[in-house]
């Protein structure tokens, strides 16, 4: 049983780290709105875009990364594997 939970366990190390692995790309998307989530700090934005390929990203943003942006603008992203995060410099 041990054995069993250990390679779960491993497992998961496993992907967290794959998920990190490789170069980074720049790429852009779309602003659809913007969004937040509940914080021990209070409320924090996110930011919902849409992708290239047409699929849509709920992503955690900092409110400096957002200054510039509006719905239908265009934000500045980053993708490392399969994780997507808003560029520090945000939208234009």
């Amino acid at each position: 049983m041990i054995l069993v939970i250990g390679g779960i366990f491993a497992a998961f190390i496993a992907a967290s780290v794959y998920s990190q692995i490789g170069p980074a790309k720049d790429e852009y998307g779309e602003v659809v709105r913007f969004g937040s989530y509940a914080h021990d700090l209070g409320n924090r934005p996110t930011l919902i875009v849409r992708t290239v390929d047409g699929r849509q990203h709920e992503l955690k943003a900092s409110p400096e990364s957002l200054r510039h942006c509006e719905v239908g603008g265009s934000v500045r992203l980053v993708r490392k594997a399969h994780s997507l995060r808003v560029d520090p410099r945000g939208c234009q």
